[in-house]
């Protein structure tokens, strides 16, 4: 097609295409367990949560109904990350799995409030106000756009290529012990008798 000139077919090559796409993208990255109860990560107090399973979903579309677009677990040392993504809104999700008997996230509970942006690191980004041993915690719905996400952030463990401003390594997920309580009650017994 347009080929300008005059020779016969068998003269010409047409073969050498050029083929491009949209950078690709990554997110990530830390799973942690808050010893201190601050809701930041602070290196020698905190810890880091393995073998938890982390899935990736497509924004509006709902865990446990609608197939993942990925699923990973974090390494021994806390990290995970979905790599060469299409650009686009995305959430990440903590099935309710991890919090059975047995499992990383048994007898843990989200820390208190969300990051409701997606551009800071160490803190948490799961989403409260849900019972998360039965649906699990998510975080915010966050845009992933080529040569846009955050950098500087950290990126320990990323097993991918693409370059810093293609990573966004700052969707962390806090936990902490569940809290408990004690009361209740103090009174006077008037007719005594206990």
């Amino acid at each position: 097609t347009d080929y300008p000139g005059v020779l016969d077919d068998n003269n010409v090559n047409g073969t050498i295409d050029f083929t491009f796409r949209t950078e690709k993208v990554a997110v990530g990255n830390y799973v942690f367990m808050d010893n201190n109860d601050n809701g930041t990560f602070e290196s020698g107090t905190d810890m880091p949560l393995a073998s938890v399973a982390v899935e990736l979903y497509a924004a509006g579309d709902v865990p446990g109904t609608d197939a993942p677009v990925a699923s990973t677990s974090t390494n021994a040392n806390g990290y995970y990350y979905f790599d060469q993504l299409t650009a686009g809104d995305y959430f990440v999700h903590i099935p309710a799995s991890n919090f059975a008997s047995g499992q990383p996230l048994f007898n843990k509970e989200s820390y208190p409030g969300a990051d409701a942006t997606d551009n800071t690191d160490n803190n948490d980004n799961g989403i409260d106000g849900t019972n998360a041993v039965t649906n699990g915690t998510s975080s915010n719905t966050f845009t992933l756009t080529p040569n846009s996400e955050p950098t500087g952030e950290t990126q320990t463990d990323y097993p991918g290529v693409l370059d810093d401003n293609n990573v966004n390594g700052t969707i962390d997920f806090t936990f902490r012990t569940e809290k408990v309580a004690v009361g209740n009650y103090v009174f006077m017994d008037n007719n005594d008798n206990g």
